[in-house]
């Protein structure tokens, strides 16, 4: 468990190991594996994809419903800023370890278009959100239903396989 402050994020606390080189440090000086490396790329990419999933539809919602307008405040845009910066340090990192023993390297660029439909998701999600929280004010409380059972089925949709009472 990572012993940063509260306000570090699993990414933040994630990268800060890395590249302070602690408790992985001793496996890494070792020859790691190509299975090693290939184990630490789904939980680079667990993290990565996260913050690429966020970037791409905050910049997908400004560019298409807000007419290029800032969406964050400027502090959150700055913290955005950092972690894109740290996903293209472990990417690197990584990619270096990955050449090493042949494993699949990270390509931000692909995995950002990789990540479409996730991020249409996402948008979808949020303007869905938006839309109950006008009609719950402002609309008629079928309107507001409909938008909710809409909402529930964007939900739903992201998670199939689970049991029914948790979607």
């Amino acid at each position: 468990m990572c012993e940063a402050p509260a306000a570090m994020t699993d990414f933040t606390c994630l990268y800060s190991f890395s590249q302070r080189d602690v408790a992985l440090g001793a496996e890494i000086r070792a020859t790691p594996t190509k299975d090693q490396v290939e184990g630490l790329r789904l939980g680079f990419l667990m993290f990565i994809e996260t913050v690429i999933i966020l970037d791409a539809a905050i910049a997908q919602i400004a560019a298409e419903r807000l007419s290029g307008q800032l969406l964050l405040f400027r502090d959150t845009a700055i913290k955005l800023a950092e972690q894109l910066q740290m996903a293209s340090g472990l990417s690197a990192w990584f990619n270096e370890l990955a050449s090493e023993v042949g494993a699949a390297e990270i390509d931000l660029e692909e995995l950002r278009n990789s990540l479409q439909s996730e991020t249409d998701r996402r948008i979808s999600t949020w303007v869905n959100l938006a839309r109950v929280e006008m009609l719950s004010l402002f609309g008629k409380t079928e309107e507001l239903h409909a938008a909710m059972a809409q909402g529930f089925l964007l939900f739903k949709s992201k998670c199939p396989e689970a049991p029914h009472e948790l979607c």
